[in-house]
């Protein structure tokens, strides 16, 4: 009968503790978009660029982190920071779009869109909408892939047809994430 008493009196505070420690970790994360606006800091920050979701591992460019270069914002606008990373980053080259939501606290967003070959997939374009945050030291966004479907197929042959299926199916969970994050003073 001790070990009992003994197991019970431990039980029930381990099951606390326990309880505790799994619901404080429930109110760690916070949503950017009810935080209080920050601007970036002036200084030197690091870009990198990595792929998320199903496409963690994936060569992105080179290979994960393949984007890493350093740059100055002297004097960073946040609008503009963002919408330069969307299009340097998100954009498949220069003939695309740029739509940014307006920023709601810490949180931005907005779509990058671009023209599809003209030739294979007429009026079709390729669209990143990304979502992301800013703070003090860093701005990170990560875009999701969507292609114009009926556009890739309108032309593709029954055999074409059935791959391209497969390869959006496999798009639908890729994303792409870029990430601005200050290192120090501009050098």
């Amino acid at each position: 009968m001790p070990s009992y008493r003994f197991a019970s009196a431990i039980r029930a505070p381990l099951f606390l503790s326990v309880a505790a420690l799994l619901m404080s970790g429930c109110a760690g994360a916070s949503d950017p978009a009810t935080e209080a606006p920050v601007e970036l800091k002036p200084g030197q920050y690091r870009i990198t660029m990595s792929g998320g979701g199903m496409a963690a591992g994936m060569p992105i460019g080179n290979g994960p982190g393949a984007v890493d270069k350093s740059v100055c914002y002297s004097n960073p606008d946040d609008r503009e920071t963002v919408s330069n990373l969307a299009r340097q980053y998100l954009a498949m080259g220069q003939q695309c779009s740029h739509d940014p939501d307006d920023r709601v606290g810490n949180k931005v967003s907005g779509k990058v869109s671009c023209p599809l070959d003209a030739e294979r997939a007429p009026g079709g374009e390729f669209l990143t909408e990304y979502s992301g945050s800013i703070s003090a030291e860093a701005l990170i966004l990560e875009g999701k892939v969507k292609f114009d479907n009926e556009a890739l197929l309108a032309n593709a042959s029954p055999e074409e047809r059935a791959q391209v299926e497969q390869g959006l199916k496999l798009l639908d969970n890729i994303s792409i994430i870029v990430k601005a994050e200050r290192t120090g003073d501009c050098s």
